[in-house]
């Protein structure tokens, strides 16, 4: 009915907008964004068009390799974000995550942004407790951009007890647990840091990340290299075909490390 739509009103706005999200969740980037504008032709002050063109601009964004490309596509992906909002997304968690994540990643001024990422969670959770639907995606990702903010403003413990929070409110998500188990890692409590990676493995047994950072405990904090590389191994295998440089790199420094022991 759509294709027939567009066949005899090529230029409609509403339905250009859900060919746009049929692109969209499909992944197709270029296709989504171009309907997108040519929606947004048709009814240039439409929020939700505005926003998910935003939306998809800073997908794409992540794909591309060039530095000066990728600015380009966050920095027109904040400026639909913010007409979102202003057209009438004030009410949507949705559209503050995405402000939230688009002022850490173009450096905008922390308060600023922490101020849409904790609006976004606010507004998720008085969706939740009005038993509506909930984008707990959404949630975790605002949480997750919360304490990477405070983390790198020297606010440790303030980035803790964000997770921690978090946690509370969803306690099986891999996310918090794993970003829980970093920042104990990196404090040095070891014990703390794989008690929340061993939680997220059980929720998550064949997750490479996952895999990674208790392999990283094991060869930092007991010096056991051959647990370290059991649970390097894994992950390498699962990364298949393109395990990631750096898991490649950790093995072989593994493996080094045991040829110098003496196999141990």
């Amino acid at each position: 009915m759509l294709d027939t739509a567009l066949s005899l009103t090529p230029t409609d706005p509403d339905a250009l907008y859900h060919r746009a999200l049929i692109s969209y969740y499909q992944k197709e980037h270029f296709a989504a964004i171009k309907t997108f504008e040519q929606s947004l032709a048709g009814r240039p002050n439409h929020a939700k068009t505005r926003l998910f063109l935003g939306e998809a601009l800073l997908q794409l964004a992540n794909d591309v390799e060039g530095a000066a490309e990728r600015d380009v596509l966050q920095r027109e992906a904040l400026l639909h974000t913010d007409i979102a909002i202003e057209y009438g997304e004030q009410n949507y968690p949705r559209a503050y995550a995405i402000r939230c994540e688009l002022g850490y990643i173009l450096n905008s001024p922390i308060e600023e942004t922490l101020e849409y990422c904790h609006h976004a969670i606010a507004l998720n959770r008085r969706v939740k407790a009005l038993g509506l639907k909930e984008d707990l995606i959404v949630e975790e990702i605002t949480i997750n951009t919360v304490a990477i903010i405070l983390k790198n403003d020297g606010r440790m413990d303030e980035a803790t007890d964000t997770l921690l929070q978090g946690l509370q409110e969803n306690p099986k998500s891999i996310d918090l647990l794993v970003n829980v188990g970093g920042m104990h890692a990196e404090n040095g409590t070891f014990s703390a840091a794989m008690d929340y990676y061993s939680r997220a493995l059980k929720l998550s047994p064949q997750n490479p990340l996952i895999l990674v950072n208790i392999g990283w405990l094991f060869e930092v904090s007991e010096s056991n290299l051959t647990e370290a590389e059991f649970y390097y191994e894994q992950a390498f295998n699962l990364m298949q075909p393109k395990p990631h440089p750096q898991i490649i790199t950790n093995l072989a420094n593994i493996k080094q490390k045991r040829l110098v022991a003496g196999g141990v």
